[in-house]
């Protein structure tokens, strides 16, 4: 492995950059990250992109799921939003080399649906105790279905086996298949349910309610109190207590919790004058 970063060095050390900025979409891998920090000696100021959704927890602890924080070497990172922002700051990185610009997700805002379906999204198994974590969902869902009269869908993540949950009860729902796509579940769901997974963003840009499983693995996605539960019982309150609300007031919410994660408005022209900025500054040095 280590062979083969040697070779890639080589090779950019052949090619001549004559660019004062570089950008790139992920740096926390060993590939991306050389290539930054074979740039960054030649004086071009790096800038990378945020790949899902991050979370700080520790810098001694799942080192895996953690990479676009813990392997940061750009001179500066665009995030999505004010959350994003807070889990590297936790992580010592600097205040100024974390830039808020905004998702280029398309956002739809939250309307009514009349589905009788919702969906559960699966952890990462490198995630510890994904299998775990899935299956708690599962039987969770399960009883979430009958007291509804609902079925769901089970969305597994993309390095995920389905034959992991064949001993495991499912009756109200079904694995879809790998040919679903993402945007396709989240469009046919009433509300969907998580643990520990980016996917969330996904969601919400969709204008879905998203609830949030807690349980002993530390994964501090999502903030509110009013989209996390426990148990059975405390997801099926918090259900009724939001279908029980006004349109208006669910519209607002969904809106605020968007602008926290995404802060969509305007992102398009607020990344280009960024870029703009940091070519301009090289330009006068």
């Amino acid at each position: 492995y280590l062979v083969e970063l040697k070779r890639m060095q080589d090779l950019l050390n052949k090619i001549e950059f004559n660019n004062k900025v570089g950008l790139l979409y992920f740096d926390g891998g060993s590939y991306e990250n050389l290539i930054v920090q074979c740039l960054k000696r030649r004086n071009v100021t790096m800038i990378t992109m945020q790949h899902g959704q991050p979370v700080f927890h520790g810098v001694n602890v799942d080192r895996i799921n953690q990479n676009m924080i813990l392997n940061l070497t750009s001179d500066y990172i665009i995030v999505t939003g004010e959350f994003s922002k807070k889990q590297f700051e936790k992580a010592g990185i600097p205040n100024d080399k974390v830039v808020v610009l905004g998702s280029w997700r398309e956002i739809e805002p939250y309307s009514e649906s009349t589905s009788n379906i919702f969906s559960v999204f699966f952890d990462c198994p490198t995630l510890e105790g994904a299998f775990e974590s899935n299956c708690q969902m599962i039987k969770m869902a399960e009883e979430i279905a009958n007291k509804f009269a609902e079925t769901y869908y089970i969305k597994l993540h993309p390095q995920d086996n389905s034959d992991r949950y064949s001993k495991v009860r499912i009756k109200k729902g079904k694995i879809v298949s790998t040919n679903n796509t993402l945007q396709d579940i989240i469009n046919k769901s009433k509300y969907c349910i998580l643990h520990a997974s980016g996917v969330y963003l996904d969601i919400i840009a969709k204008g879905k309610k998203v609830y949030c499983l807690q349980n002993e693995i530390d994964f501090p996605l999502v903030e509110n109190e009013m989209d996390l539960f426990t148990s059975e019982d405390e997801l099926c309150d918090k259900i009724i207590n939001w279908n029980n609300r006004s349109l208006d007031n669910q519209k607002e919410y969904m809106k605020d919790l968007v602008g926290n994660y995404l802060s969509p408005d305007n992102c398009f022209n607020r990344h280009r004058k960024f870029i703009k900025q940091k070519i301009a500054e090289k330009n006068e040095m």
